[in-house]
């Protein structure tokens, strides 16, 4: 009776187990776009496109004729995720473009995706604050050697090509 008892309870232990696997749903059978640098997180899938620096408007358009957008970091959890995936996959670059900009108007800040800048921010110190003028800092890109930092550079401009996160709906 106790032994039946004890396989009862390991076997709730490995049910409860396998339905929590599946409603955080990690795999990437869902996602639109697999490559071998694709990773499912949340209720979205993550491209990180690396070794094909280009502007941000360029990585834009390619995210959206993918059907994604440049990525949204609006919560510690998916900034983490990120790092960590960029710590993973051995990444030697400096920035990562993510969809954070405020290209409509200075200093309101907008994700690729149309929403608004929310309350979890991650800039680094001095930045944010369109230094070049009003009118050249309007892309941010993540900066891996400055632990993930964000930093506000022109979208367009020589020198400020990088690599970029594509984010999918699953």
């Amino acid at each position: 009776m106790l032994i039946s008892s004890l396989k009862i309870m390991l076997d709730i232990d490995i049910i409860i187990s396998i339905v929590a696997f599946l409603l955080n749903d990690h795999t990437t059978d869902r996602c639109p776009v697999k490559t071998s640098t694709t990773y499912a997180y949340g209720d979205y899938c993550y491209e990180f496109v690396l070794g094909s620096e280009t502007y941000w408007h360029d990585a834009k358009r390619i995210c959206e004729h993918q059907g994604g957008y440049l990525a949204t970091v609006d919560t510690s959890d998916v900034q983490n995720f990120i790092m960590d995936r960029l710590r993973n996959l051995r990444f030697g670059h400096n920035g990562i473009w993510i969809g954070l900009n405020d290209e409509a108007e200075e200093q309101h800040w907008r994700w690729a995706d149309g929403t608004p800048l929310g309350s979890f921010r991650y800039w680094a110190s001095g930045q944010g604050n369109n230094f070049l003028t009003h009118t050249l800092e309007d892309c941010v890109h993540l900066r891996f050697i400055d632990n993930g930092h964000w930093h506000d550079s022109p979208c367009d401009a020589l020198g400020f090509k990088y690599n970029y996160i594509c984010q999918f709906r699953k």
